[in-house]
C-alpha cells in the first residue's frame, strides 16, 4: 500500500510554495492564451460596435432603468457579491458591492427574474448570455482589474 502521510512539516512550506508557484504559471500562460485566442477585443473597454445586440439593448434601457430604480428602493434586500460568491471576499468587502442575478451561468433565477422580467426578457435575448447582473457599486468603490479566467467575461 503506498504511503499516503503528509511530508514532513519541515516540507511542507516548501510544497505550498512549489504549488504557488506553478498556479501562478498556468494563469499567467491562461490569460495569454485566452488574449491570443478571444474572438473580441481584449482591451479593457470593449466597443459597443463589435456586438450586434447591443443596440436591441440600449433601446430598452428605460424599462431595465425603471426596474432597477424599484430594486434600489430596498437595498437591504440585494445580497453583498461576497454572500453569493464567498469566492469573492477579498475583493467585495462589507455591502460596497452588490449583485442582484437574473441568469448565473446559465440558470435562470425565476424569483429575480419575476422582479425584473422585462430586463430578464431583454438579456435573455443576448446571444451565448449565460450569467446577467445588476452589479451595484456604493460610491468611491472601485473592482480591481480582472484577471485570468473572469477576464474573459463581458461585462
Amino acid at each position: 500500500m503506498p504511503d499516503t502521510t503528509l511530508p514532513p512539516s519541515s516540507q511542507r512550506p516548501f510544497l505550498r510554495r512549489m504549488l504557488l508557484k506553478a498556479g501562478k504559471k498556468f494563469l499567467r500562460w491562461n490569460g495569454e492564451f485566452q488574449t491570443r485566442h478571444s474572438l473580441i477585443s481584449t482591451t479593457p473597454r470593449i466597443g459597443n460596435h463589435e456586438f450586434n445586440w447591443v443596440t436591441a439593448l440600449e433601446a430598452r434601457w428605460p424599462a431595465i432603468r425603471e426596474e432597477l430604480d424599484r430594486l434600489l428602493e430596498h437595498p437591504e434586500d440585494i445580497p453583498a457579491f461576497h454572500q453569493i460568491s464567498p469566492d469573492q471576499k477579498r475583493i467585495s468587502k462589507g455591502d460596497n458591492w452588490k449583485t442582484f442575478g437574473l441568469f448565473v451561468y446559465g440558470q435562470r433565477v425565476d424569483e429575480n427574474c419575476a422582479i425584473c422580467p422585462r430586463t430578464a426578457e431583454a438579456v435573455s435575448e443576448i446571444p451565448g448570455m449565460r450569467t446577467a447582473m445588476f452589479s451595484i457599486l456604493k460610491p468611491h468603490y472601485h473592482i480591481v482589474p480582472h484577471k485570468g479566467p473572469t477576464r474573459a467575461v463581458v461585462r
